[in-house]
């Protein structure tokens, strides 16, 4: 419920709903908190993942998102195109072989 009021609340703040349709999480969590936020480049793996470590050893709210680019609704490892998530924990998983 809290969920739908706070997006009901920064869409007035925006003036219509299809205005904060898409775009950024960053740019929502910013606005909804007014804590300091980044956006990382998912290209960067080593750097990314030490990044997202360090925000969740500081109990930091983390997300992550991928694109949207038309030509299919769900990527190949299951997630929506153009969907946000959010991240609950960072794990290293080692494979065998």
């Amino acid at each position: 419920m809290w969920v739908s009021l706070i997006e009901k609340a920064f869409a007035k703040f925006h003036k219509r709903y299809d205005c904060i349709d898409g775009g950024e999480e960053v740019t929502a969590l910013r606005a909804l908190s007014g804590a300091p936020c980044m956006s990382l480049d998912s290209s960067k793996s080593g750097y990314l993942f030490t990044k997202l470590k360090e925000a969740e050893d500081k109990n930091w709210v983390i997300t992550c998102g991928t694109k949207a680019d038309g030509s299919q609704d769900v990527l190949g490892q299951g997630l929506v195109a153009g969907h946000a998530y959010s991240v609950l924990k960072a794990y290293i998983v080692k494979s065998k072989g």
